[in-house]
């Protein structure tokens, strides 16, 4: 189809063509996400209203989003947001990028709903953008469960406001949260001790030498406080002590961690007093995850 100069579908087709000059991977689907995405459109109405002349405001906006892809920036960081579990988070570049394999972590707090009481308290630990406890509040209250109070805590004022921005998905279904600015547990407050049911947490734990390798859409881009773990065993330390104080008796403890740290992982878990540890493998098979009950 031949489109005219500054139509849409014009702009679309030079998009493309410039972020495969760039080396963007899936240059086609990027574009179109940055488009629908800047323009306020669905994907498919890049098509139907592919004749539509584009302002002078509209160009410069795209462009400048265009070189920030071509540079390397992750598209979540120029849309604003990303989705996970079904749902579209808030995100920028205080926060982590959700991941598919996060999605997993969720599915196995789910999958273990059986052994959890019909009122629960979650603590999302490190949260970042929210997801995790988010998600696993509104999965958890859809399956019957009553969610008593979310806490989602982290290091980063900046991470916690957009929290608080996805948040709003919590307000919707009525869920009590509680955000908390704290370097682990170091400065997180609750009523009582060994009062929660679930933690959950996704700590960083990319080991320095893996640092130093990501590519560079990750590295240049993605906080390195929520990736980077110089001492992961001291991480892991932290979260079971931690948990162990503030968890029910028979409350439940669930970390997505590094596959090559899982066996130690499990091993801080057993020396913290933990029961039931268990590794868990990702849809890759890695052993992605570990968890224990108080």
């Amino acid at each position: 189809m031949q489109y005219e100069l500054n139509t849409l579908g014009d702009l679309l087709q030079k998009a493309e063509q410039f972020l495969e000059r760039k080396g963007v991977q899936k240059p086609r689907l990027e574009a179109q996400i940055i488009f629908a995405a800047s323009l306020n459109l669905e994907r498919i109405q890049l098509y139907t209203q592919d004749d539509r002349p584009l302002t002078e405001s509209e160009i410069l906006d795209l462009r400048k989003l265009l070189v920030r892809k071509g540079d390397g920036e992750p598209t979540a960081y120029l849309t604003g947001g990303k989705e996970f579990y079904g749902r579209k988070f808030t995100v920028n570049t205080h926060t982590l990028i959700p991941r598919p394999e996060t999605e997993e972590l969720c599915d196995l707090v789910l999958s273990n709903r059986q052994h959890y009481a019909e009122s629960l308290k979650i603590l999302d630990l490190a949260t970042g953008t929210g997801c995790i406890g988010i998600t696993t509040a509104l999965e958890l209250q859809k399956k019957g469960h009553s969610i008593e109070h979310l806490y989602l805590l982290d290091i980063s004022e900046f991470a916690l406001e957009v929290a608080s921005l996805n948040a709003t998905l919590l307000e919707q279904a009525n869920i009590p949260y509680e955000l908390q600015q704290s370097d682990w547990f170091s400065s997180f407050t609750v009523p009582a001790p060994n009062s929660i049911d679930l933690i959950i947490s996704n700590p960083p734990y990319v080991f320095t030498n893996e640092y130093e390798k990501l590519d560079a859409t990750v590295k240049n881009f993605e906080p390195e406080i929520a990736l980077h773990a110089a001492n992961l065993d001291e991480i892991i330390t932290k979260i079971a002590n931690g948990a162990k104080k503030y968890l029910k008796p028979e409350g439940f403890l669930y970390i997505e961690t590094n596959p090559a740290a899982a066996a130690a992982g499990l091993r801080i878990l057993n020396e913290s007093g933990f029961k039931q540890t268990t590794s868990h493998t990702d849809l890759a098979g890695r052993e992605h995850f570990i968890s224990g009950r108080n």
